[in-house]
């Protein structure tokens, strides 16, 4: 190998060092800011709602939904959390059926809101922190029905001796909010990576595999 290409060699392998350096400082400053400014989660959950015993035992209605739950800043500076169209699987068993639906892109509420028809059907509540200045994990405190627009609804998870006149909620035929609370809900978070943190990501490995040092061939 001549003086030349020893130079050139050696001028890569000095270099490839500091452009491997330059990659990771750069992911590491801009890859924060990515995940806070738009953080995605995979959420699992399953609820349990008891009710009282006029199913000849207690009444007892599993709902077991999985969604992408899309945190964000707000046009307010509130970190909030909605759940994104089309990434929702739900499906229940009991007294209020199998089939459910959640709203989507409501970030304000306090709640999740769930449906075993829509419009027009009962209400399930899951209880959610309300919007915060800071990004943090999504959680979940438990779950409630809020109104019950059914018989079966009210006749399955109402306290016994409940008044059906009393609280009646707009569009209901009848039946009170808030027919139980506190109910069971247990859930698991994972964290998914944005599009474009894995973009930046990808484009860090481009650059470093085009900067790899190259074998110099000697000129002939």
């Amino acid at each position: 190998m001549g003086y030349p290409a020893a130079r050139d060699l050696e001028r890569s392998l000095v270099s490839f060092p500091l452009r491997l350096l330059v990659c990771f400082a750069g992911l590491a400053l801009f890859l924060p800011f990515t995940v806070a400014a738009d953080q995605l989660w995979q959420v699992n959950m399953d609820i349990t709602l008891l009710g009282n015993n006029s199913c000849g035992g207690t009444c007892t209605q599993t709902i077991d939904a999985s969604f992408l739950y899309d945190g964000q800043f707000d046009q307010f500076g509130d970190w909030v959390f909605g759940v994104v169209p089309g990434s929702v699987t739900i499906a229940g068993s009991g007294p209020l059926g199998s089939q459910f639906s959640i709203l989507t892109n409501v970030t304000l509420n306090p709640y999740l809101q769930i449906f075993d028809s829509f419009p027009g059907g009962d209400e399930l509540d899951i209880f959610r922190p309300s919007a915060g200045l800071t990004p943090v994990v999504p959680s979940f405190a438990g779950a409630g029905i809020y109104a019950c627009t059914t018989a079966k609804c009210f006749n399955g998870f109402a306290v016994p001796g409940t008044d059906p006149s009393v609280q009646t909620p707009a569009g209901s035929i009848g039946y009170p909010f808030w027919v139980i609370q506190d109910e069971t809900v247990s859930y698991t978070v994972k964290p998914v990576a944005e599009p474009a943190t894995l973009t930046l990501l990808a484009g860090g490995l481009v650059a470093l595999w085009a900067g790899r040092p190259r074998k110099l061939q000697a000129p002939a």
